[in-house]
């Protein structure tokens, strides 16, 4: 006979949150025990302890699922505390505390750098090297290679790459380190990969990951140099679902996102990008955006940030953002920083969110305006009301349900209390339609931040 108990649960729709809290419970009253408690005896069961005067044993799934809540919270504190438990605790806890590494190859008062520590533990036990599977690097750019431990990693999935003290050149990086990475890149499975502060990558290094979907530049560069050494190329390009580039030249990006024949495979496949994410710092910054919104097909969130003219919305969604994407949209969020009276607040979102009303599923729209500091923005009426017009024209936006804007003045010697009045006026007159419609839950708020 089929047991209905999976049936039933169908009808409980909290049950995944019953299930969490019960499972927090539980681990509080293990961690309380064992913080409390004398050195455990071994027995055959994981965990044993009086309850009522009678022995209760913990089934070591529920042990398991426990000790990943305490992971998931980030309680590094209490996994080490259960480590020392019993052999069985040992086993279990090591998966989670070393399952997320942060390396620093900064030498310490010590004398020695964590990437050092880490080496040595290494050498003792490389057992320890297949439970990570997030791993933070950081280099200094002192020309100096740090012990080659990339190289033994196994299971990482996970991997941040950042330098400090100055931007790294590809070309000046050590030998050794290169041919770490090398090892690291074609024995792991990179699905999420960030990179700080490098310049003159070879584009051709995202072909040694073929599984990444999440790929995060802060400053780089990439440039069409070959790509020498013991890299592996895979025969498929990586699919990214995310992308996020921050004060990086999105032109050369660009370049290797696309192919540029029929039979070319480009190096970066867009075309499944459902988080597109944009910190722009340069004036051509805008035009090529414009053509990579032409690229994703089922694009879910859009984020912009930066200076009209870097970053300016007026003819880019109706014109250039992909008709399939049109459709899959539910998010925007635009972030600019204003200068002068002069600049349209909303960098022209609002024309361009009249121009494909009624053609789209927007859910959310996100602004968050910052005033440089010292500046002053527009106060003008009709331009701030613009916005509350086009969202408020009936069948536009049916999905909308969120519209959360946020202005924040930021200043270090000027007095803003008048101008803070104008922009919080602002927010009670100028939004009118999207405070009375109870479908939409309206934000609007404004900040002033010392610099």
């Amino acid at each position: 006979m089929t047991s209905t108990y999976p049936k039933l649960l169908l009808w409980v729709p909290d049950f995944a949150s019953r299930l969490y809290n019960i499972i927090k419970l539980i681990s509080t009253g293990l961690c309380r025990a064992i913080k409390n408690s004398e050195i455990l005896a071994e027995s055959p069961y994981p965990f044993t302890m009086p309850v009522f005067s009678q022995p209760v044993s913990l089934p070591l799934d529920i042990l398991e699922t426990i000790l990943g809540v305490l992971a998931v919270e980030n309680d590094a504190v209490t996994l080490r505390s259960c480590s020392l438990v019993s052999h069985i605790f040992h086993s279990l806890c090591r998966k989670h505390i070393f399952s997320k590494i942060e390396l620093d190859s900064k030498v310490q008062r010590s004398g020695t750098s964590e990437v050092q520590k880490f080496k040595r533990l290494l050498d003792h036990d490389l057992s320890i090297a297949h439970h990570v599977r997030s791993l933070e690097y950081t280099n200094r750019c002192d020309g100096k290679a740090a012990p080659p431990v990339l190289k033994h990693f196994r299971r990482v999935t996970s991997f941040t790459l950042r330098f400090l003290g100055g931007t790294q050149e590809w070309k000046t990086m050590p030998l050794s380190f290169k041919k770490s990475l090398a090892s690291f890149m074609l024995y792991n499975k990179l699905d999420n990969l960030v990179l700080f502060s490098i310049h003159g990558v070879p584009a051709g290094i995202f072909t040694c990951m073929p599984h990444l979907s999440t790929l995060t530049l802060y400053d780089v560069t990439l440039t069409d140099s070959p790509l020498q050494g013991k890299f592996f190329r895979a025969k498929r390009s990586p699919s990214l679902v995310s992308l996020f580039i921050k004060d990086s030249k999105v032109g050369s990006l660009f370049r290797h996102a696309h192919s540029n024949g029929p039979e070319v495979e480009p190096i970066l496949d867009l075309t499944r990008l459902e988080k597109l994410a944009f910190g722009a710092d340069d004036p051509h910054a805008m035009n090529v955006i414009k053509r990579m919104l032409k690229l994703p097909e089922t694009l879910r969130c859009l984020a912009l940030s930066g200076s009209d003219p870097d970053i300016n919305l007026e003819g880019a969604l109706s014109s250039d953002l992909n008709t399939l994407s049109l459709r899959t949209l539910k998010t925007l969020d635009l972030r600019p920083m204003l200068e002068t009276q002069e600049e349209d607040p909303y960098l022209g979102l609002a024309q361009e969110l009249e121009k494909f009303a009624g053609k789209n599923n927007l859910e959310e729209i996100i602004l968050r305006i910052g005033i440089e500091t010292d500046h002053r923005c527009t106060t003008e009426v009709s331009r701030w009301n613009r916005l509350d017009q086009v969202l408020s024209h009936k069948g536009g936006f049916p999905s909308l349900r969120s519209v959360d804007i946020k202005v924040t003045v930021y200043h270090f010697c000027r007095d803003l209390a008048e101008f803070q009045m104008l922009l919080e006026e602002i927010g009670r007159s100028c939004f009118p339609s999207m405070r009375e419609d109870e479908n939409i839950h309206f934000n609007y708020e404004v900040a002033i931040e010392d610099v």
